[in-house]
């Protein structure tokens, strides 16, 4: 009789299959256990917790985020700059010429006359720099406000800077101006002592559209051979010394 195929298997085949597929279930549940234990760790510092601004740091070609490197930031006040317009604003200037010549301390400590005379209680120049400053910002329409937030002595020597690059380059444009005016400026006080139509007169026209402190600043740095021209410093320094001898 021949056999048929679509017969039910025997009982000891049925018995190997839930024998291997209850082998297989214990087996799953062995390595679901072992990935519920908990991991120990070694114990040691916590890590940092990395703040939002550090998290958004750059990213690296495979997708690692690096966190950024907190930095110091400064304060609007160590930071502020402020430009002067000095060039635009010619009363400024003129009121740091006419503080040096209505102080007699800023005017010794920073155009000391030749001769053992120091500056007034051996005073550096910032400290008169710091005094000009004052003077020139402290309620100045368009400085006051940054100037009054110069409280810190690294904040106060940015304006001391300013006075003191100022004088620097008035200085050099005044020599310019003696240098244009030679030999035969170098015995005059004022304009009133330049004659209409001459020659002088024209080189004076042309200073004081640049310079029109330049009579006023002259005559603190005559007392000072060093910022003179070479050429017209004895005459402009024996005309200073006769003038000095009138007014006493």
């Amino acid at each position: 009789m021949p056999s048929d195929t679509t017969a039910r298997p025997s009982r000891a085949v049925k018995g190997n299959a839930k024998a291997k597929t209850a082998a297989q279930i214990a087996q799953a549940e062995s390595k679901e256990a072992e990935s519920d234990t908990p991991i120990k760790r070694k114990r040691g510092r916590p890590k940092k917790k990395l703040t939002p601004d550090e998290l958004a740091g750059s990213g690296s070609d495979d997708g690692v985020v690096i966190p950024k490197v907190p930095v110091k930031v400064k304060t609007e006040a160590e930071v502020e700059a402020v430009e002067i317009d000095w060039s635009g604003d010619a009363a400024l200037t003129w009121t740091l010429v006419t503080a040096i010549e209505g102080d007699d301390a800023i005017r010794r400590g920073l155009f000391p006359p030749p001769g053992p005379s120091k500056r007034t209680g051996g005073l550096p120049k910032k400290h008169f720099h710091w005094q000009l400053a004052n003077t020139c910002f402290a309620e100045h329409p368009a400085y006051e406000q940054a100037f009054k937030r110069a409280v810190k002595p690294k904040q106060q020597d940015v304006w001391t800077g300013k006075i003191k690059n100022r004088l620097g380059i008035i200085k050099d444009k005044v020599k310019a101006a003696m240098d244009l005016m030679g030999q035969t400026g170098a015995g005059l006080e004022s304009v009133g002592d330049i004659q209409e139509g001459t020659e002088l007169m024209t080189k004076w026209d042309e200073i004081k559209l640049d310079s029109p402190w330049f009579w006023e600043m002259r005559s603190l740095i005559g007392e000072r051979p060093n910022l003179r021209p070479v050429g017209i410093a004895d005459d402009l320094f024996l005309h200073h010394q006769s003038a000095s001898a009138r007014k006493r």
